[in-house]
This record gives C-alpha cells, sequence and structure tokens, in this order.
C-alpha cells in the first residue's frame, strides 16, 4: 500500500482524517492499523475509500496494490 499517495489524495479532495474517516465509517484506530500494515484493507473498505475520493482506477491500484514482488 501506498500510504503517502493515499494521504496525499485526501488531503487534495479537501478532507481532513476525522472528516474522511466519517465518511468512510470507519475508526481511527482502525485506520491506523491499516494504514500501517499491521491488518489489510478489505475489498469493501477499499470500494468505500475509492468512492469518497472519486479515485480512477489506476489511482486506485497505485494505492492499494502497489506491492512489488520479484
Amino acid at each position: 500500500m501506498n500510504k503517502n499517495a493515499l494521504y496525499a489524495e485526501i488531503e487534495l479532495k479537501g478532507y481532513s482524517i476525522k472528516e474522511f474517516l466519517g465518511e468512510i465509517k470507519m475508526n481511527r484506530s482502525t485506520w491506523n492499523k491499516k494504514v500501517r500494515g499491521i491488518n489489510e484493507f478489505t475489498r469493501g473498505e477499499i470500494v468505500k475509500v475509492v468512492n469518497a475520493l472519486n479515485l480512477t482506477p489506476d489511482k486506485m491500484i497505485a494505492i492499494f496494490f502497489c506491492d512489488k514482488v520479484s
């Protein structure tokens, strides 16, 4: 996951983190665990984020599926 790109999109859309978490209905501790990589985002949570930020498919992939594999 590309945490920096996700935070950039949140800021570009004019959300504070508190407002954004209210929009996607996620509490702060859950959010922190997910962006730190402790827990993974579920498919439903990714859909909520994509819809709230109006992300293109390319941006969604760049944010959530950017891990490189060898």
